[in-house]
């Protein structure tokens, strides 16, 4: 890993400001003071010092096509939730500096996101409650499809930490969560992609493997990832969905439909080079692809619930 000064060249050490196309990204940091973007003074210096760039320059590309993996699958199960949502919420009430949510953990009937709740924190918090071991069966296809190159693990955490600013009134006492998430190693890195922590005030959506499990996790098993018709097999298995509350039922056919819109557009009949297009690119061409992929998905959503 080059460790060269932000504004300096990596292979002469003058002064620079040319980046590095290939890694001018806005790549995650693996360690804190991580230099990631390399700059060079010009060409020259930079073709001089490919050999001993390249491999670095590679494993940025990874780290943001798995950053950007990772956003497509919130934003994916975010919108799902936006027009499915099923806490029975009463209110939120913010006391100092903590929000306290009011209500039942299931609604007898789905509904859209209240319009009233605008704090984008609080409203992913709301959106991804109880959904953490829904979120991997429902998308392991796309997971799988995006991170082709270095197929994740599903992990099964006990998270000990949660949120110093959501409180859950739901419980008389608060309860240690039971959370699902993915493994990713890339090169001599591991991850953890976790598409909904922020239902206990995680912000963060891929996270170096031991900052993870030091700062957020006192038990971990591995469990191997299932998709979501396999999932719903095995569950039905153990026990039958209680289809005595609507919300179930339609909860039910939501994610289900929601499954076959994933498996289109992430499944074996979409080309990997498809797939590969969306998680590479500038940033300007990421974001247009997530907002058509979100605006499809949006209406795909509506003609479900319109079933409703």
């Amino acid at each position: 890993m080059e460790a060269t000064a932000a504004n300096r060249c990596a292979h002469c050490g003058a002064k620079a400001h040319n980046t590095c196309s290939g890694c001018n990204i806005s790549a995650p940091k693996y360690y804190p003071d991580e230099i990631t973007t390399v700059v060079y003074c010009n060409v020259a210096c930079q073709w001089k010092n490919w050999s001993i760039h390249k491999d670095h320059c590679l494993l940025m590309q990874r780290r943001l096509k798995l950053l950007r993996a990772a956003q497509i699958m919130k934003a994916a199960l975010l919108m799902l939730r936006e027009y499915t949502f099923d806490l029975g919420l009463t209110g939120v009430e913010l006391r100092g500096n903590v929000y306290y949510v009011h209500g039942r953990p299931l609604a007898t009937k789905l509904c859209t996101f209240p319009d009233g709740i605008t704090n984008i924190y609080l409203k992913e918090a709301l959106l991804l409650y109880g959904q953490c071991e829904f979120a991997i069966p429902l998308l392991v296809e796309s997971a799988f499809r995006l991170l082709e190159e270095t197929p994740p693990t599903r992990k099964l955490v006990t998270v000990v930490k949660e949120a110093v600013d959501i409180r859950y009134t739901f419980y008389e006492k608060r309860v240690t969560l039971l959370h699902s998430v993915l493994e990713v190693a890339l090169k001599n890195e591991k991850w953890i992609v976790d598409v909904t922590g922020s239902q206990s005030g995680f912000r963060e959506i891929i996270v170096p493997f031991d900052q993870y499990m030091r700062e957020r996790v006192i038990l971990v098993d591995c469990v191997e990832p299932a998709n979501y018709s396999t999932w719903r097999r095995l569950h039905e298995a153990i026990g039958p969905v209680d289809n005595r509350v609507p919300a179930h039922q339609l909860t039910e056919i939501a994610r289900s439909q929601f499954s076959d819109f994933i498996q289109k557009h992430f499944g074996t009949g979409t080309t990997q080079a498809a797939v590969e297009d969306f998680v590479s690119g500038t940033t300007e061409t990421f974001q247009g692809m997530l907002n058509r992929f979100l605006e499809e998905l949006k209406q795909y959503v509506l003609e479900i619930t319109g079933l409703y």
